[in-house]
């Protein structure tokens, strides 16, 4: 059953259509098996030198690795649409897997670690950003906002549960096989499943053809607008920061609290382990707000606005959590927030299709992503050093001046200044 047969089919979008639908459905599955790659190997290499008690090393090259992929993501998704992803997405897979697996095999033959994490690091600086390229996809496949939403909305669910069952996987292979297997197994899986993205978006009678096979010049010579939104970089406009500000806010919002969270935990429970508690309600809260989002229609309002709402709502949920000490402003802000936090990916998503050209989409999807993980990681760092130097109440309210900010910048979506080719 196709999706896209009838308009009066799109008006009662169920996600069981979409999981029916002969284009959405084998991607979808393929790239949540990508996703088993991107738990799997970092979480592997973790278990590989903690099994080896060398817990400094695993430190060093979780937060190496994070680094280079997101700093290095929107470059890469630019890369490949230049040149073409049938082109360039299964080379790069195979040179990162190979680097990855000898860098660990080196590690896991007892060889300096330094020589090592230059393997590791070379293949994930040339990892392919193909969560990126789906989401690009995501957006050709989809013939309206409401279709584009609602498959948005069920990659970013599928992705928090295939990442909730990775740890379990690796502490399986872990206690059968050994932790060194995890990374080859991961890899394996990686290069299996975007190996079959290309192929199955490659298709002749597949709607992704063109943009699986095209390089940005055969765009640019196809579209009409490309001189006019292609003269400057994408980075110096309204709508970038709109999307990105907020982005950042969450990120660090993220980041801060997986360190402030477990001293209030211990200040205010009692426990620390209650921390994840609160981190787990944050989760769900934005799986069913995922559910919700991608299901109804919401043609009141823009995706932009539904955007800058879901921004603001990060803002106030900090502000609840920040409250500090009454666990009931901590639960009620952990819902608003993971609430608010699922919506804003999907909403993201279906933005950078309303307002960047196809050979911008995959670079931006990166950029989406590398702005939380560069947010995220750096507060992560500072919150540690702000509970030390002056205590969870002050640690509490500079997260909230940092972050209100950055999530205020959302307001400049309402003044559009790029346009869809």
């Amino acid at each position: 059953m196709d999706i896209s047969a009838s308009g009066s089919m799109i008006k009662k979008m169920k996600y069981k259509d979409i999981l029916s639908n002969k284009d959405a459905a084998p991607i979808l599955l393929a790239i949540n098996f990508s996703r088993l790659a991107a738990g799997l190997v970092p979480f592997g290499l973790i278990a590989l030198y903690s099994s080896k008690h060398e817990y400094a090393y695993a430190g060093i090259a979780s937060s190496l690795l994070m680094a280079t992929g997101a700093l290095s993501a929107p470059y890469k998704g630019k890369l490949i649409m230049r040149f073409a992803p049938v082109k360039t997405v299964i080379p790069l897979s195979m040179i990162y897997c190979l680097f990855v697996a000898l860098g660990a095999f080196l590690s896991y033959s007892n060889k300096p670690f330094y020589i090592a994490i230059v393997f590791l690091f070379a293949g994930n600086l040339v990892a392919p950003p193909t969560p990126a390229l789906v989401r690009t996809l995501w957006t050709r496949i989809a013939n309206n906002q409401d279709y584009n939403r609602a498959l948005h909305a069920l990659d970013s669910i599928t992705e928090e549960l295939v990442f909730a069952i990775t740890p379990l996987i690796t502490a399986f292979l872990w206690s059968t096989v050994g932790a060194f297997w995890v990374i080859p197994v991961g890899l394996l899986c990686g290069f299996i499943s975007t190996s079959s993205i290309i192929i199955l978006a490659g298709r002749k009678n597949a709607p992704t053809y063109e943009l699986i096979h095209s390089s940005d010049n055969a765009y640019i010579r196809a579209s009409a607008n490309s001189t006019d939104t292609r003269s400057s970089s994408i980075y110096f406009n309204r709508i970038t920061w709109g999307l990105l500000g907020p982005m950042l806010g969450l990120g660090a919002a993220m980041g801060a609290l997986s360190i402030i969270l477990t001293r209030w935990s211990e200040v205010s429970i009692g426990e620390q382990y209650a921390s994840g508690i609160i981190l787990s309600i944050i989760s769900f809260s934005g799986f069913f707000a995922g559910l919700l989002f991608g299901k109804f229609k919401i043609n009141s309002l823009s995706t932009a606005t539904q955007y800058t709402i879901a921004s603001l709502a990060i803002g106030v949920g900090i502000l609840f959590i920040s409250l500090g000490f009454d666990i009931a402003f901590v639960v009620i802000g952990a819902v608003i927030l993971g609430s608010a936090m699922t919506i804003m990916f999907i909403a993201s998503f279906v933005l950078i299709g309303e307002h960047y050209e196809v050979v911008e989409q995959t670079e931006m999807n990166a950029a989406i992503g590398a702005s939380f993980d560069i947010a995220s990681g750096v507060s992560n760092l500072s919150a540690g050093f702000l509970i030390s130097m002056f205590g969870l109440l002050a640690s509490f309210h500079v997260m909230s001046i940092a972050i209100l900010p950055l999530v205020a910048l959302s307001f400049l979506l309402q003044a559009k200044n790029r346009l869809r080719s």
